[in-house]
């Protein structure tokens, strides 16, 4: 995600390619319910409210904001649909006491959102419920294709986009003031562990966003700047339990845990990078075990537990020790 001053930050959410699900499991999901004839719903974001608006009520939307926060914004449908361009969703940031700000929504992702399972009669007057359509994604390991089924994906989304919202406004007290672009991504992904647990219970969710950067990752290199699995597995790597009783609210959670999540300077990116194209990207048709061996291991502990749950255990590791000296 590159930030761009346009009047406001903006903070782009996912990649082109991201993809949008539906979730079974209706009792313990805040259901997004913008309605198509309005194009607008208000969602809490900390002490603040963030304004969700799809993009063919843009115009409309805007009047739903302050006199403050509309002042800081371009309200025409162009500046709009141009700055979305090809992503799902994007946040625009407005300084504001009691407004952070509008997170704007395709209508791809609208769709997603709106057709959540949900509750409705059958033709026997009982209650029955919708049967979610499933996407996936797939990666290609040694030339074999591994799909992963994604549930929620769109609520996913969402709860990333409001993570910037909540992050931001904790710039300069939790957080440090500056952010790069690469810790926005990850710490918006940060949020969306802590509130997939604080809202189901569980962290099944927070497991398939760390899949899906890994797959992402591995699918295209450029996906680096949203590539939050080490900060991630950290985490996941905590008690559910724990996680959910110590820290009830998201600034307690990110103020706890921030000092201990990995950071990369950009020379350490660069040679993560660099090792990854070597691993994975197009050009790479001979196998050299010992390419960069000293990020060997860091990148194996991130990848495995993405390429176990779509291998199996025992070939992934197979797989990883052909690929990486450092590991025999």
């Amino acid at each position: 995600m590159k930030l761009m001053p346009v009047l406001a930050v903006l903070l782009w959410a996912m990649s082109a390619n991201s993809f949008a699900a539906n979730t079974g499991n209706v009792a313990n999901t805040v259901k997004y319910l913008g309605l198509t004839h309005s194009g607008w719903q208000w969602l809490n974001a900390g002490a603040k409210q963030a304004l969700v608006c799809e993009l063919a009520h843009w115009p409309e939307c805007l009047r739903q904001l302050n006199a403050n926060g509309a002042s800081q914004l371009n309200l025409s449908t162009e500046f709009a649909a141009q700055a979305l361009g090809r992503q799902e969703a994007m946040v625009l940031p407005i300084k504001d006491v009691d407004q952070a700000g509008v997170i704007l929504l395709a209508p791809s992702l609208v769709l997603a959102l709106t057709e959540l399972p949900e509750l409705s009669l059958n033709e026997h007057g009982h209650q029955a419920r919708k049967r979610p359509s499933q996407q996936q994604m797939s990666i290609s390991v040694a030339g074999e294709y591994y799909p992963l089924r994604l549930t929620s994906q769109a609520q996913l989304t969402l709860w990333h986009e409001l993570g910037h919202l909540e992050n931001i406004a904790l710039q300069g007290s939790i957080l440090p003031t500056q952010l790069s672009a690469y810790q926005h991504e990850w710490l918006a992904d940060v949020y969306t562990l802590w509130r997939s647990l604080h809202d189901t219970g569980k962290l099944d969710l927070a497991w398939q966003q760390y899949h899906r950067r890994n797959m992402a990752l591995i699918n295209d290199i450029a996906n680096l700047s949203h590539w939050s699995a080490p900060q991630l597995l950290s985490l996941l790597s905590v008690q559910a339990e724990s996680l959910m009783f110590e820290f009830e609210t998201y600034p307690d959670f990110i103020e706890g845990f921030y000092p201990s999540l990995m950071q990369f300077d950009e020379a350490a990116l660069a040679e993560y990078s660099s090792l990854l194209q070597r691993t994975f990207g197009a050009g790479a048709v001979q196998s050299l075990p010992n390419y960069m061996f000293w990020r060997q291991q860091k990148l194996a502990l991130w990848l495995r537990p993405t390429l176990s749950e779509l291998m199996g255990k025992q070939q992934a590791e197979s797989w990883l020790k052909s690929q990486f000296s450092a590991l025999k």
